[in-house]
């Protein structure tokens, strides 16, 4: 309940941003190249990065739109010692992220507020070391592990979709932050922003960027995804 709480507020400024929507209207029946780049911050301050890149088309559904693609390449880097993990991602075909629906502003219908779950995970894991060297008695620790496996939770149905207005992303920078009120008097923050620029004549996204920042006590872990849209050559 508590978590859910906490997502609440993102979704009544989506709701809010998706009512000031403004012209979209893609080409369709035209082959485009649409580029994810996720990078992720480690605690040595190395990074990994995958950038998958899709061949995407749109088609007018109804009153929206339907966008479907499937992906053909794949880089990943990362340090040495993580070789096992760049093996499994350069192998890895993903099948999930199309075909999307939007609405006729461009907005993906069913999605979510974003959340990023790796930086959840990262916060939650070092909550709970921290609540196991805390004075806490066993019912409290106790308490405290189950509130946050909530948050744990919650992010992970949030961050199953990318941001709603990804191929329509807001003019100017959106800020989103989220406190974590965590056991024992920590606290703990969300932080995510997303720009991006799209085209005039169309209103499609052209690239977009989100940055998410997760901070407990005093420590602070960063990932950030890059996204563009580009007409491949006639």
């Amino acid at each position: 309940m508590l978590a859910a709480a906490a997502i609440t507020p993102i979704l009544a400024r989506y709701t809010a941003a998706m009512a000031a929507s403004g012209h979209f209207a893609p080409e369709t029946g035209r082959a485009m190249t649409f580029t994810r780049t996720l990078e992720r911050g480690l605690s040595d301050g190395a990074a990994i990065v995958v950038q998958r890149n899709y061949l995407v088309s749109f088609a007018e559904v109804g009153s929206g739109f339907a966008v479907t693609g499937q992906q053909n390449d794949v880089t990943v880097s990362a340090p040495p010692a993580l070789s096992s993990l760049v093996a499994i991602e350069q192998s890895r075909v993903d099948t999930k992220s199309f075909p999307l629906q939007l609405g006729a502003n461009g907005w993906i219908m069913g999605a979510k507020a974003e959340v990023d779950q790796a930086a959840t995970n990262e916060a939650v894991a070092q909550a709970i070391a921290l609540i196991r060297e805390s004075d806490l008695s066993q019912s409290e620790a106790a308490q405290a592990r189950a509130f946050l496996a909530n948050i744990q939770k919650a992010a992970s149905e949030a961050s199953s979709m990318p941001p709603a207005d990804l191929f329509c992303p807001p003019e100017a920078k959106r800020v989103d932050r989220q406190a974590l009120t965590l056991p024992n008097g920590l606290e703990g923050q969300i932080e995510i922003t997303f720009t991006g620029e799209k085209s005039p004549e169309t209103g499609l996204m052209r690239s977009a960027e989100r940055n998410i920042i997760t901070s407990l006590d005093g420590s602070s872990r960063h990932s950030c995804e890059r996204w563009s849209l580009a007409l491949q050559d006639r």
